[in-house]
């Protein structure tokens, strides 16, 4: 039986470029900090609003013993671009383009006993000018 003793406190951290000002928050891409657990089969939803044309990207964490192994693009966007690297998903919409915009991404899991799962995020973006 899982419980809160499973639960893994992988949070989200998302910024825009490279520099440490905009971790602060530039306002081109505002976020929340989740709790995703570690449930296998699970798809979180995860709200982003984002400027045009900015790069606006995830670092996934480690916490309790869960420690996030690999992350592939299931779903892409339509209006725009997204990519994992290692640990890292980034999303960069089309230059022009303003509105709703999803993508979808699985992340392998391994528990601190050794196993593996499988689990997804779903960014629910909004692209703003």
């Amino acid at each position: 039986m899982r419980g809160p003793s499973m639960r893994s406190a992988i949070a989200i951290l998302l910024f825009c470029g490279a520099t440490e000002a905009a971790l602060a928050g530039s306002g081109n891409c505002r976020y929340r900090t989740y709790d995703f657990g570690s449930y296998e089969n699970t798809t979180v939803d995860v709200p982003v609003t984002v400027g045009a044309g900015v790069i606006c990207g995830t670092v996934l964490g480690e916490t309790g013993g869960h420690y996030v192994e690999q992350t592939s693009i299931v779903v892409a966007p339509k209006h725009g671009a997204a990519v994992t690297r290692g640990l890292y998903v980034a999303y960069r919409s089309q230059p022009k383009y303003r509105g709703p915009d999803t993508f979808t991404y699985e992340r392998t899991v391994k528990d601190r006993t050794g196993r593996r799962y499988k689990s997804r995020v779903r960014l629910q973006i909004t692209v703003e000018p």
